[in-house]
């Protein structure tokens, strides 16, 4: 209650930061503790309790990002980016079932012959309404929620289906890449 302005705010949070900057010492061993903190402002940041807390701890997210020992306050774009995120999650659950991802094929050319010896399965997100999401978005989000092993099982199975068509059709075989990620490797699903 005593603090009247974000300015004050700022200063309490620096004070505290400060105290962190010198080491602690405990018996003959040195310890370096940072401290990072989020600041959350009633009432633009919340009305109750919860809610001031959640975007405190966004801030504070955003604060660590920032580097050790800093403070940020909440924003309205970390708000936004956060519901963005929730959103392309909710989405990416049901994306496969809705048949919204889909492989664009690139080819590989060999510089000596000029000729197609293969291609690169590229995998895309065509969202009903954000249109084409980028995969430097969405592959993380996969990554980070688990989803990325059906994810990537159906991309090996769909670039593979593809490539039996085409010999089908007549076409030579050609070699058929697939980018895996460092997530299928530790889950020991691949």
């Amino acid at each position: 209650p005593q603090m009247t302005s974000r300015e004050d705010l700022e200063e309490l949070a620096w004070q505290i930061t400060g105290l962190f900057h010198k080491p602690i010492t405990v018996g003959e061993q040195e310890f370096h503790i940072t401290a990072s903190s989020g600041l959350a402002v009633f009432p633009e940041d919340g009305e109750t309790a919860n809610a001031l807390i959640k975007n405190a701890d966004l801030a504070m997210y955003a604060a660590k990002k920032s580097g050790k020992g800093c403070y940020a306050f909440c924003s309205e774009p970390m708000k936004e980016e956060v519901m963005d995120q929730m959103t392309l999650t909710n989405s990416l659950h049901k994306a496969l079932e809705r048949n919204e991802l889909f492989l664009q094929y690139q080819p590989q050319v060999s510089v000596k012959t000029e000729k197609t010896i293969g291609f690169e399965a590229l995998l895309r997100w065509n969202h009903p309404e954000l249109g084409l999401i980028s995969p430097g978005v969405f592959i993380p989000i996969a990554e980070r929620t688990g989803l990325i092993d059906s994810i990537g099982e159906w991309v090996l199975l769909t670039a593979c289906a593809q490539n039996k068509t085409w010999q089908d059709k007549g076409f030579k075989p050609v070699q058929m890449a697939v980018n895996l990620s460092l997530e299928q490797f530790r889950s020991g699903n691949v």
